[in-house]
């Protein structure tokens, strides 16, 4: 990072974690290692505070020296509502420069902070993605320019000014899909998506089981940002999926869309790629 008389004294990082029923072992394990990695920005002019809310059941977070806020839980909102929720406190403080989403399943490298700080004091008009392991997402970056096409939410920094532009996530996303859709915002407002890959984001999901519950989310997430971004070739065949996988019986037992919620900016369908389902993105391998 710049010295602070370049930019400005104690800049703000809030890191924010939405909690659903996470175990005690989780929790622990990603508030350690959140404590190292903030403990690896000594001499940085920066401060860091994280701000948590429950989803589902309260959750005994470990006692910590970081400054920490625990939001009053209501009830399951959703990953992107309760993102807004902590993302909408932490930038009404007018110190506060960056937000970092933190998914509550994973831990961050100590390096991670100092890294995805570095990528945004070198691109500060771009939202900055970690890179996740030990299962990468597949899409392509350009390892000259570090331009990636969208940034999953699992650990994402997000500037001020991208916030102020764009605002936060779209709410009617209940879960999955939203970070697709808040890349493609941010670029259809002129700011660029970047990938940091010396920032490393532990996230294992290889030996998840997919549940039928989920299946449907994914699948309605889907569906909804298709519909948002004008392409109805891709919803015709998200409503296939919904009903050859017996989720729903035909096409018209789907539940109705909500009017698209554009935020702040305006949209831009050229912006998305829906010639890849559902990598969104060419792959990398």
């Amino acid at each position: 990072m710049r010295e602070a008389s370049e930019t400005h004294d104690a800049a703000k990082l809030v890191l924010g974690v939405v909690s659903f029923n996470n175990s005690r072992e989780q929790i622990s394990q990603l508030m350690r290692s959140v404590e190292i990695a903030v403990a690896r920005l000594a001499g940085m002019p920066v401060s860091v505070e994280l701000n948590v809310i429950d989803n589902g059941a309260a959750l005994p977070w470990p006692e910590s020296d970081l400054k920490f806020h625990k939001f009053d839980s209501v009830g399951n909102i959703g990953f992107g509502k309760g993102m807004n929720l902590l993302m909408a406190a932490a930038f009404s403080d007018s110190a506060t420069s960056w937000f970092l989403c933190v998914n509550p399943d994973g831990v961050l490298h100590y390096k991670v902070l100092s890294e995805l700080l570095s990528s945004a004091d070198a691109f500060p008009d771009s939202l900055i993605e970690a890179r996740q392991f030990p299962e990468e997402h597949p899409k392509e970056y350009d390892p000259d320019t570090l331009d990636v096409s969208w940034a999953s939410g699992a650990c994402l920094l997000i500037p001020r000014r991208i916030y102020e532009t764009v605002g936060g996530f779209d709410p009617d996303f209940f879960m999955y899909m939203e970070d697709i859709d808040y890349s493609w915002r941010a670029r259809a407002a002129g700011f660029s998506v970047k990938f940091a890959p010396k920032a490393l984001f532990g996230h294992d999901v290889l030996e998840r089981e997919v549940k039928p519950e989920v299946e449907k989310y994914f699948l309605l997430s889907s569906r909804y940002l298709g519909l948002k971004w004008q392409n109805p070739k891709f919803v015709k065949w998200v409503e296939k999926e919904l009903i050859s996988r017996r989720l729903f019986a035909s096409r018209a037992d789907l539940p109705s869309v909500p009017q698209p919620d554009m935020g702040k900016g305006k949209l831009d369908p050229a912006v998305a790629d829906f010639k890849h389902q559902y990598y969104f993105a060419p792959g990398r391998w």
